[in-house]
């Protein structure tokens, strides 16, 4: 900033003693040497300026660079892991509708088995009471067969 401030003011005075015809007087002259110098000297330090500039930008561009090949490794990352999720999720409700049916049919049967149960019991009081029934008329019949 300095340096164009510097530059701007020995072209304007370097400008000045142009117009005004300066005789080449060894003040001026003097003056002039100096103004010129100082451009120089401020032109090196722009050239410096811009180097590291080139410098700090191809840094820049090498960083960005391995910074756009990291996010698109992340991004194949993360799409092949939502691929699992997907998988997996649907590996899991096809479970779940599995284990539903399954348990539907447990119930079924669990229900099947109590009425069969229950229907056991009832034969089962059943064939006891034939039993005495045919009991009591085995010995209705002895009592009248005789012994």
């Amino acid at each position: 900033m300095q340096c164009k401030s510097v530059a701007a003011f020995c072209a304007l005075v370097c400008a000045a003693f142009t117009l005004i015809g300066c005789s080449g007087s060894a003040r001026h002259k003097a003056q002039l040497e100096e103004d010129l110098t100082k451009l120089r000297s401020c032109l090196r330090q722009t050239e410096i300026d811009r180097d590291n500039a080139k410098a700090e930008a191809h840094r820049l561009s090498d960083v960005l660079s391995k910074a756009q090949a990291e996010l698109a490794s992340l991004t194949q990352a993360r799409d092949q892991l939502q691929a699992q999720v997907q998988e997996l999720t649907s590996a899991r409700d096809e479970a779940l509708t599995t284990a539903n049916e399954a348990q539907a049919r447990i119930n079924n049967l669990a229900t099947q088995l109590q009425k069969q149960e229950e229907e056991v019991s009832q034969l089962e009081e059943s064939i006891k009471s034939l039993q005495s029934v045919i009991e009591e008329l085995q010995k209705k019949l002895k009592d009248v067969t005789g012994p």
